[in-house]
Parts: structure tokens; C-alpha cells; sequence
């Protein structure tokens, strides 16, 4: 997610602007230039992917991994060859409840001590990510804190530097 030894995250104006109810307070919490870097923020944080056909929800403090639960559809798409979107979006929403619990059983928290929410906003299939980026908007609207939209490829550009269950910049 681009998170590093002092939590820096990078976020587009754009995703304060697509989170409708929720911009308001997000902008509060993260101001409103054009690309607000959150520096030396550390913080709970619970990451949603849903770009494709895995469900997957981790929670990381302070840039070290807590917990990371990824349910695979591969065996639902197999035998068509390839990602069926509906189907895809119909097992996201079958998965992401039992995936975010497990994921904050394993990490010994709760829901209510999150401080941030992030998930995929794009790219990817549009139907499925609808489902972990709206299931984030809602759990950081509930919680009153802010909501961090990721762009899939960008997140993938910062795997590299997440060794060991930790996220850094050495």
C-alpha cells in the first residue's frame, strides 16, 4: 500500500472527490492539496483489495503486517477459462465479512481501534472493486476516520519494499 518506516502514503485529490459523504472528513483529516503525503503518521490501519477475483483484507500498524487474509477464487473460475466478473462480485461479497474478521482475529484488534481505512479504487474489474472499495468507504464512515483510496498498479510498484511483514523505505 505504499506505507514505509514513517507511513507515507501518497493520495490523490480525485479519491477524496469519488467518496462522496465521506470526502468531507477525510479532507479534515488529510487537508486538500493536490496530493497530500501523510508523513511520519503512524497509525492502525486496515488495507481492502477486491481489484480482481481475491478478496483480501490485512491490518497493518505502523507499517509492520499484522495480519494479511486473502480468499482465492481460482478454483470458482477455472472452469471457464478465465475472471467471470459477476461471479467474481458476487463471491466478494460472500467473502469480505469472514475475510475481515479473520484478519482482525489475527491481528488482535477490533474494528473500533482502526484509525484509517484504505482500499483499491482502480484499476481493475469495476464490479468487484465497487465491492472492497464501498465496504471501506462504509467501515471508515462508521468509525469516523479517513479513508484512503489506492491505485492497484501503483501498490504493486511498491511491493518490493515490503520484506519481513514490514513496509519500508530503507
Amino acid at each position: 500500500l505504499g506505507m514505509g518506516e514513517d507511513d507515507i502514503n501518497v493520495h490523490d485529490e480525485w479519491a477524496v472527490e469519488s467518496m462522496g459523504p465521506i470526502a468531507d472528513r477525510t479532507r479534515e483529516h488529510l487537508g486538500t492539496s493536490d496530493k497530500v503525503i501523510m508523513a511520519n503518521r503512524r497509525m492502525l490501519l486496515a488495507a481492502i483489495e477486491s481489484s480482481c477475483d481475491e478478496t483480501s483484507v490485512a491490518v497493518v500498524r505502523d507499517g509492520a503486517i499484522l495480519s494479511s487474509v486473502v480468499s482465492s477464487q481460482i478454483k470458482l473460475h477455472a472452469e471457464y477459462g478465465g475472471v467471470v466478473p459477476e461471479l467474481a462480485t458476487r463471491e466478494h461479497l460472500r467473502n469480505f465479512l469472514p475475510v475481515a474478521r479473520e484478519a482482525s482475529q489475527r491481528a488482535g484488534t477490533e474494528s473500533s481501534a482502526l484509525e484509517a481505512v484504505a482500499a483499491t479504487q482502480g484499476p481493475g474489474l469495476p464490479p468487484a472493486l465497487v465491492i472492497g472499495f464501498q465496504a471501506g468507504q462504509a467501515l471508515a464512515y462508521s468509525l469516523g476516520v479517513p479513508f484512503l483510496g489506492v491505485n492497484h498498479h501503483e501498490a504493486h510498484l511498491y511491493s518490493p519494499w515490503i520484506r519481513e511483514n514490514r513496509a519500508g523505505f530503507e
